[in-house]
Order: structure tokens, then C-alpha cells, then sequence
């Protein structure tokens, strides 16, 4: 079908190739539909809601429109991607809506002339050439063997040996995915009208290649590998395929360079007779519909959106969480992020919390949603972000940095910024005596105004009971109990029986296999938790037991001399100077000493005696020598 819509058009785009439709579909949710003559194509890129440039004969205006009324529906902005030089200023000229459109340089596709890859005449394809004649000087009996149904193992294989070559954590989820695209494609040889060429060299398979039509000039070079052991390989299978393809095929696409310098310069030193720039473009109004109230503007509805794109593909995260997160506790100027090409890349958010240091409110940022395209890892995006958040904190007057690694495996990247994992506290409980009390389970959807008051001050007083916690309010809380009933959390009270005082408080959260998880346990004391436990369990999992949640608390300190200045206040009978190294933040990378004496810090002059010493990295050892600070019920 997508043939018939190609066919006799001068349409060179690799996306519309339909072996490379199906084989990513998988990865894509690609949807193709027919409407009013045009063919349209709507699937998920990196996360959004996107459409391809539709294909077709009739009113331009009305199936654009018809795209946009179709994401609106959905809850999108429209996203039009693969749109190329010409298209993009008809679209522009026909459409009311308004469009931000961004370059995609590394989703460019490299079209060649036939004739020029398959005889590599000319000086400035001599170094191909050496590579060829060479290959055939090496190998002289080699063998070129048109791509079979009986050959596909063998390909596979070479595949296979290919990818685990790949183990850069950043390139590995981009070959599972190709590798799964290509076994697609190869189960489907005869359906899908592949073409394929391969090589041999002493009876082994070196190489291999394939593609489709895109149309009835241009041809597409799907994929191609080789054995890097055999010496000019890629250049001799790149040009022998193209000497065995069909001579109606005057075009040859080699698609996108997907912006890996290496890639490029490859790309580029086969001369292509066209680089076929494609844009993306973004239309607002449907993005001004749902966030008119806040005022915001085309540009930072447009990095939210991408920003909540990239949060669900690194996170997979639900939409209702999204829903909420991005309606509730996201701002833009608590947004730190990367874009390359108009595109959100890496991003994390700064979210603004207080935390009590023996009783002390202390401005911290809580680090959530730290995410870079799958693509773009291992290029020092995050370490870079980092940095730029940092520098944010300290203007913004923010002491500490808190985070909770997605993973442990992150813990260590994250200390290479400066963050330190901290000390555990003790129990979540006083020690006060209570009278008798009773124990039961509140709803999640019709808690009244006054419980959630009560649940605050509950919280307030035991976070502040502990060397260091960091609070929620009540504002904060009404997000905790949305978040948990949208994900089938239930929650437990304890009330004194006289008084009906809360004396208590249990946050549980389903996992798999049946499993509760204890997100929260607060309690006056021991007996109080324990029997919070007990009722929840014998009614929720009898015979499994409750889990209690355990991850690693990361901390940096942000402004070191506000910080010193709350550790004197707490420790008025402290009497000592420390010299302080790598205060980067505070912009002078030289040594401090400060003094810190009768609940007061004052910072001495540079080289004076130190009864101390440490790293910024290292102070929490003596901000939290107690433990802490101690972090629940974070939306994250």
C-alpha cells in the first residue's frame, strides 16, 4: 500500500520504506491509516505522540488539521517529524496553526548516484577504491552471493557477533533494538520484497546487506555489516550490491549518520549527491488549551513536553504518574535541561523542598526525573547537567542537594558530582507512651480536609523529632495520596481512643507477585508501628509479610558556609577550624578555613591553622554525624 503512495513520487525519505515500518515497529507502535487520498503514519519517537509528513494527493490544510485534531484527542501537541526543505515551507504556507520547527541534522539521509558507489570513478573516491582493490588483492577468490532465504542464519549470526562487539552501555540498548529489528525483517524476506547481497570469503560469511524501494528510482539500504577483521569489507560489500541491484534504481539511500561523528565522516567520504535535511515541527494550540492558565510560552510548553517524553522513555513511568507529576509539581524554572537540534536530550528537575536539621528548616533540591536519550549516554551530558543545577541551587540559596539513585549501579556516578550516601537513621518512631488506641484504614479518595491537616502535623512532628528529615506540606502530601490511590496504595491510621489524636500512620504500595511494600511507617511508638503491621498484613498478605522499602539517600552540599553556620547553631559547645577544599560552587577553588565557635561560624583568613580538615564531598561525615537526613514519600 505505502508503495502505491511512493511509487511515482520523487520522495527519497528512508522513514517511508515499508521494510523499515515493519521491522521498527515494534519499537515505534507505528499505526498507518487512509484518509481523504493522503496516507498518514502515526507512531511514538523517543517518547511522543509523533506523525510522519503524510503521503498523498488532496487538501494539504485539511489533513494537517485532521493530524492536529487527532493529537489533541489524544492529549498531544502535534508533532509532524521527517519533514523535508520543500514541505516545510508549504506547510507553513497553508496552515493557520503555528509551528516551531527544528533542524534534525542527524536524521538527514545520504542519497548517492548509483553509477558513482558502484564504479567509485573519479580522485576523490580513490580512497574507496584502495579499499576495494585491496579487499580483492587479500581475498581473491571471494565470492559475492545474492541474499537467500537459506543465508539468513548465516547473517544472523554475523549479527550477532557484530553486536557483542558493542558494549558501551549507551550503544547497547540501540543494537538489542536493531538486532530485534533486523530478525523482524529477515522473517518476512519474501513478504516484505527484501533485496540483499552477501560476501564470502573461504566458504564464510563476511558480510551481508539489505533493503527495499523506496520508490521506483531510489532504493534503500536497510542495514549492512560486516567482519571488521576482514579488511575493506564494508567498502566491497557496499559495492557490490550495488552493482547487482536493478538498474532502475538511479538513487541509492544510505540513510542517517544519527549524529555519531564517526558515522558522518563515513557518510560523507562517499561523496553523496544529496544530503536530504528533515525537520521536526511542533504545533502549540493544543498545548496552550491545556496550560492557558499558567501563561507559559510556545517554547516552554515545548521543552515540558519533550521533557515528560523523555521522563516516560527512561522511566516508563504510567501517565497518570506523569499526569500528575507534570500538573502538580513541575515548574520550568526548576527545569535544568539539554537540547541539540530543539530537542530536550537530558534533563532533571530541581524540585524545592525543606528540610529540618534538628529542627532547623534548611532550603534543599531534591534531583528527580535524571534522564538522557538512551542515544546520547556516555557523552558527559548528565555530569554536565549536573554542574548547571548546581550552580542554580547555590543562587537560589539551596544548602543541600538530596537525590535517590534510580539505581545502585548510578550510586557511583552520581558521587563522581559530589553526592554521598548517608547514614541511615534509626527507627521512624518516639518513644512516648500512649493510651489505648485503635487502628484503621482510610480512604484514599474521600479523606476529608481536616485528616490531611492531621496527617501533616503527624509528619511535621516526627521528621522534626529525627536529626534530619526532610518535610512535606500539605500541598505535597494531597500529591503523595493522589499518587498512591492512582497506583492502588492504601494507607492505615492509628488514633488514641480518648483523644482520637493520630498516634500513627502506614503508607503501603502493591508491587508484583502480590507483594505490599511499606512506604512510610510513623509512629509514637514501637507498639503503635507493630500494630499498624500487623492489621495490614492479616488483611492484605497473611502469610507473605510486608516489605520495607530500602534505597540509598545521596547527598551534596551545595553552600558550605551556611551550612557550617546551621552545624554551629546545633552544636553551640563545638570549638575547632576546618579547612574546607573544593568549594567550586562558591567560585574560588583555593582552601577556606572557618571557625567555628559558641554556636556561631565565621570564615577565617585563607592559610590560617586548621584542627581540621575536608573535602565538600566529605563535610556530610560532620553535618550528619547522627544520620540523616532521612527522605520518605518522594514523587519520583
Amino acid at each position: 500500500m505505502i508503495l502505491e503512495y511512493t511509487r511515482h513520487t520523487e520522495l527519497q525519505n528512508c522513514d517511508l520504506a515499508f521494510v523499515n515500518l515493519y521491522a521498527w515497529q515494534f519499537l515505534y507502535q507505528t499505526e498507518i491509516a487512509e484518509w481523504n487520498g493522503f496516507l498518514l503514519f502515526r507512531f511514538y519517537a523517543d517518547g511522543h505522540l509523533a506523525y510522519l509528513m503524510p503521503l498523498g494527493q488532496g487538501s494539504w490544510r485539511e489533513v494537517i488539521e485532521q493530524m492536529h485534531q487527532d493529537a489533541c484527542q489524544l492529549g498531544h501537541p502535534l508533532l509532524i517529524l521527517g519533514v523535508t526543505e520543500e514541505m516545510k515551507h508549504y506547510i507553513q504556507g497553508i496552515c493557520s496553526s503555528k509551528f516551531v520547527i527544528n533542524p534534525n541534522r542527524e536524521y538527514a539521509d545520504y542519497i548517492y548516484l548509483r553509477e558513482s558507489l558502484a564504479t567509485l570513478a573519479g580522485k576523490k573516491l580513490q580512497p574507496k577504491r584502495n579499499h576495494t582493490n585491496k579487499f580483492r588483492r587479500l581475498y581473491p577468490d571471494y565470492e559475492y552471493r545474492p541474499l537467500t532465504r537459506e543465508l539468513i542464519p548465516l547473517c544472523l549470526q554475523l549479527d550477532e557477533e557484530w553486536a557483542a562487539q558493542k558494549t558501551v552501555p549507551g550503544e547497547q540498548r540501540a543494537v538489542e533494538s536493531e538486532k530485534k529489528a533486523i530478525r523482524r525483517a529477515l522473517d518476512h524476506f519474501e513478504e516484505l520484497g527484501i533485496i540483499g547481497g552477501t560476501l564470502f570469503v573461504d566458504g564464510k560469511l563476511v558480510a551481508f546487506t539489505y533493503g527495499a524501494p523506496i520508490n521506483d528510482s531510489t532504493f534503500d539500504v536497510c542495514v549492512e555489516k560486516a567482519d571488521t577483521a576482514y579488511e575493506g569489507a564494508y567498502a566491497m560489500i557496499n559495492q557490490e550490491f550495488v552493482n547487482h541491484l536493478p538498474e532502475q534504481y538511479r538513487y541509492i539511500n544510505r540513510e542517517e549518520d544519527l549524529g555519531i561523528e564517526g558515522l558522518r565522516k563515513a557518510k560523507l567520504s562517499y561523496m553523496p549527491h544529496q544530503v536530504l535535511m528533515k525537520y521536526s515541527m511542533w504545533s502549540s494550540c493544543s498545548l496552550q488549551g491545556k496550560c492557558a492558565c499558567e501563561m507559559r510560552s510556545d517554547d516552554e510548553l515545548h521543552v515540558e513536553w519533550q521533557t515528560r517524553a523523555l521522563w516516560k522513555l527512561c522511566f516508563g513511568d504510567s501517565d497518570s504518574f506523569l499526569d500528575l507529576f507534570f500538573s502538580r509539581k513541575y515548574k520550568p524554572q526548576n527545569n535544568t535541561f539539554f537540547r541539540k537540534d530543539g530537542k530536550v536530550v537530558s534533563a532533571l528537575q530541581r524540585l524545592p523542598y525543606r528540610m529540618s536539621y534538628a529542627g532547623l528548616d534548611v532550603a534543599v533540591a531534591y534531583v528527580a526525573g535524571a534522564s538522557t536519550l538512551p542515544e546520547q549516554r556516555g557523552r558527559g551530558l548528565m555530569t554536565s547537567l549536573l554542574s548547571e543545577a548546581h550552580r542554580y541551587m547555590y543562587e537560589e540559596g539551596k544548602v543541600f542537594s538530596l537525590l535517590i539513585p534510580a539505581s545502585d549501579g548510578l550510586i557511583d556516578f552520581y558521587a563522581r558530582s559530589g553526592y554521598v550516601c548517608c547514614n541511615g537513621v534509626g527507627e521512624r518512631v518516639n518513644r512516648l507512651s500512649v493510651t489505648p488506641f485503635s487502628v484503621s484504614e482510610i480512604s484514599l479518595t474521600q479523606h476529608s480536609e481536616t485528616a490531611c491537616e492531621e496527617m501533616v502535623d503527624f509528619m511535621e512532628q516526627v521528621y522534626r523529632s529525627m536529626p534530619a528529615a526532610v518535610l512535606h506540606d500539605k500541598d505535597d502530601l494531597q500529591v503523595i495520596l493522589q499518587d498512591m490511590s492512582d497506583s492502588g496504595g492504601r494507607i492505615w491510621l492509628a488514633r488514641n481512643e480518648s483523644s482520637q489524636r493520630l498516634c500513627g500512620m502506614l503508607f503501603l504500595m502493591p508491587q508484583k507477585n502480590k507483594d505490599w511494600l511499606i512506604k512510610e511507617c510513623l509512629a509514637a511508638n514501637p507498639v503503635v508501628a507493630d500494630e499498624l503491621k500487623r492489621t495490614a498484613q492479616n488483611e492484605l498478605c497473611p502469610e507473605r509479610g510486608l516489605m520495607d522499602e530500602a534505597f540509598c539517600t545521596q547527598i551534596k552540599v551545595v553552600r558550605v558556609f551556611d551550612a557550617l553556620k546551621l552545624y554551629a547553631r546545633v552544636h553551640p559547645e563545638a570549638d575547632f577550624t576546618l579547612e574546607v577544599t573544593g568549594d567550586l560552587l562558591a567560585g574560588d577553588a583555593a582552601p577556606a578555613v572557618y571557625l567555628v565557635r559558641n554556636g556561631q561560624c565565621s570564615r577565617l583568613e585563607q592559610g590560617a591553622h586548621a584542627d581540621r580538615n575536608y573535602t565538600v564531598e566529605a563535610l556530610p561525615q560532620l553535618l550528619f554525624d547522627h544520620g540523616g537526613p532521612y527522605m520518605r514519600l518522594m514523587l519520583n
